[in-house]
């Protein structure tokens, strides 16, 4: 008899189970969109940071 389990790993013979992977695509995608990560391009944002001085 399956259960709803909500604490823990998943059995899919022992739970049932909910694809969720189209939501998660989504909600990356709107948070990428959101916060323009991904989108610094400018040669600043490219370069390495300064050395720790020794």
């Amino acid at each position: 008899m399956k259960e709803f389990n909500t604490t823990g790993i998943c059995f899919p013979d022992k739970h049932y189970m909910v694809d969720t992977s189209d939501r998660i695509r989504t909600i990356i995608a709107d948070l990428i969109e959101k916060t323009n990560i991904l989108q610094s391009t400018e040669p600043d944002s490219m370069e390495k940071p300064p050395p720790f001085p020794d």
